[in-house]
């Protein structure tokens, strides 16, 4: 659950700072604590990764050779790639060029290849907690949902539209002047969110004459409407079926009640019954 919570901040943090503050991440490696921090967490996850059980033809072995050959054929090289000190490595080694530059930030990017490990934590938590699949399953999509919307944001941004609309809104001058970086972010989440939930205001779009804000917002419309329809289909049944128990306990009832209605039992007998299922 610790790896995880790095994880989730991690992919949060790194899309962030490597489209609102690129400039940073030249020789930042070196006096980024949270980098070095979550780094030494990543390697003993690692070596955690050759001491853990693992589940072969439905049991638990604790061979440490078939540990091993399990972790090899399975995540050891993507996360060797996520948690080792490459990046900067390769600027150390190279100087700060435009091609090492990229390198290290695409070995940034993917420390987010953690992310499908996420599906563990919450069934984690779920075991744990005894939690009701239905509310699991809703939290699991409010966070990805919420992933999604930020790095579509962040898209928003690295494409330069949200610079754009800021010079129409007479906000700035022009598009290479500064402007706080947390705001144009929220601005950017504002379209993101507005799109994504089929409610786009119109006031903040995409310019007729730009093809990439045009492609990137139908990308993003698309998006939207997948989520929209998962949302229609399946949260309605998820919130019927938040309690089992009690939902199958009233169609018991109904179906009692009519078979006493169809029999004409007394009144008296027919509370004393219901009663009696109560406390059941």
């Amino acid at each position: 659950m610790f790896i995880s919570l790095l994880v989730i901040i991690s992919a949060i943090s790194i899309p962030y700072r490597l489209v609102v503050h690129p400039e940073q991440y030249q020789f930042s490696y070196w006096f980024d604590p949270f980098y070095w921090f979550v780094t030494v967490f990543f390697c003993l996850d690692i070596f955690l990764n050759f001491n853990t059980a693992v589940l072969r033809k439905q049991r638990l072995t604790t061979d440490r050779k078939a540990i091993a050959s399990h972790y090899l054929r399975t995540w050891l090289i993507p996360d060797a790639i996520a948690s080792l000190p490459i990046g900067p490595i390769i600027l150390l080694c190279t100087g700060a060029t435009s091609g090492a530059l990229l390198a290290s930030h695409a070995i940034l990017f993917a420390r987010l290849s953690y992310l499908p490990k996420l599906g563990k934590l919450f069934n984690t938590i779920e075991k744990a907690l005894t939690a009701n699949p239905s509310i699991m399953r809703l939290i699991q999509f409010s966070f990805w949902f919420a992933l999604m919307a930020h790095c579509l944001a962040l898209g928003w941004v690295a494409i330069g539209a949200a610079a754009s609309i800021e010079k129409d809104f007479n906000i700035i001058k022009a598009v290479t002047d500064p402007v706080p970086s947390l705001e144009r972010y929220i601005r950017a989440l504002y379209f993101t969110t507005t799109t994504m939930a089929t409610i786009g205001y119109g006031d903040i779009s995409p310019h007729k004459d730009s093809m990439k804000e045009l492609i990137y917002t139908m990308f993003v419309q698309i998006v939207g409407v997948g989520m929209y329809g998962y949302v229609i289909g399946n949260v309605a049944s998820m919130l019927a079926n938040l309690d089992m128990a009690k939902a199958a306990f009233q169609g018991r009832m109904e179906e009692i009640n009519a078979y006493m209605r169809a029999k004409r039992l007394p009144l008296a007998l027919h509370q004393i019954l219901q009663a009696l299922l109560h406390l059941q």
